[in-house]
């Protein structure tokens, strides 16, 4: 279960998304976790201290700091994503709950992979090898300008509306429909010499 995290989260709503979270055994991803006040995270520490310390306690129940009794679900599992230069680094007592990675370039092989494959397509490695080569080769072969995106959004974009064609023509031919839309995509945004 994703959650784009906000200013105007407080620690209540925060806890009962972890409490919901650790007694259906989700996965809870909290996107731009930054974003979230101060005193609401030190608040937020706490509440997860408590489920993870259940968890490595391997215990069925726990006692949450509402005072009440839940079933744990051993399955469930905390993410929280950070921008970098973010206004604020989590507090100690917060940082010590959760391993740091830095994702310093997405992989949008497996990316394209995933989501063709959600969207019905019949060989999504073989197309989704195919468009991350394209954008691949855009990306590095192309000029440099500043209105030219092949990021992960752009990469993005281009799978959800290939999504959506998959949905309105299933029986087109995959590969001409994908490369259709890069090719409407990519081509307005370029100049005379590229």
């Amino acid at each position: 279960v994703s959650f784009s995290c906000t200013d105007q989260m407080d620690h209540m709503s925060l806890g009962k998304i972890f409490k919901g979270v650790a007694i259906a055994g989700s996965w809870g991803l909290f996107s731009e976790f930054h974003r979230v006040d101060p005193e609401v995270v030190s608040v937020a520490s706490q509440q997860l201290g408590t489920i993870m310390a259940a968890l490595r306690e391997r215990r069925r129940e726990f006692v949450y700091t509402d005072g009440q009794h839940a079933v744990l679900n051993p399955g469930c599992s905390f993410l929280l994503t950070m921008s970098s230069g973010a206004r604020a680094e989590l507090p100690i007592n917060m940082r010590v709950l959760f391993r740091s990675y830095c994702l310093l370039q997405p992989n949008t092989l497996h990316i394209a992979r995933v989501m063709l494959a959600a969207a019905g397509y019949q060989d999504p490695p073989t197309l989704a090898r195919k468009f991350d080569s394209l954008y691949a080769l855009s990306k590095q072969q192309l000029g440099r300008h500043p209105h030219y995106d092949f990021g992960v959004a752009a990469v993005k974009a281009v799978l959800r509306t290939a999504a959506l064609k998959k949905r309105q023509t299933p029986q087109a031919d995959e590969l001409q429909l994908l490369m259709g839309l890069v090719r409407d995509a990519t081509l307005p945004m370029l100049v005379p010499e590229d």
